[in-house]
């Protein structure tokens, strides 16, 4: 008698390996599907975001090297994607040398990144 598909670890059904299992069973259960949940809602996440297109980026920071900030801030704004708002802080901040522009940028980086991994 072969097998079927759902029987084939040491010949028993799933329902019967999770009988022999015992009470541990269940916690594993509710972790794995939590798990799994975690998963899918991440990967819906940045599968929304997508890649930042190069252009952008690049016609944004053509727009701001020309002065034209206004310009550049809208292209931005017009961007779903969260690294948008970064290079927006950065045209923001634009030649000022009165503040420490990398570490401003560095942490609006990090607090992005955090964001992404929460």
């Amino acid at each position: 008698m072969a097998l079927l598909p759902h029987e084939a670890i040491w010949g028993q059904s799933v329902q019967n390996l999770f009988r022999m299992g015992g009470p541990v069973m269940w916690p594993i259960l509710i972790c794995s599907v939590l798990a799994l949940a975690i998963i899918i809602e991440r990967a819906f996440v940045f599968l929304a975001i997508g890649r930042m297109p190069n252009e952008l980026a690049g016609r944004a920071a053509d727009l701001a090297a020309e002065g034209r900030s206004d310009e550049a801030m809208a292209l931005l704004a017009g961007s779903k994607h969260p690294a948008a708002r970064v290079f927006e802080r950065q045209v923001e901040l634009g030649a000022r040398t009165d503040m420490p522009r990398e570490e401003i940028l560095q942490r609006e980086g990090g607090l992005l990144i955090e964001r992404l991994e929460a």
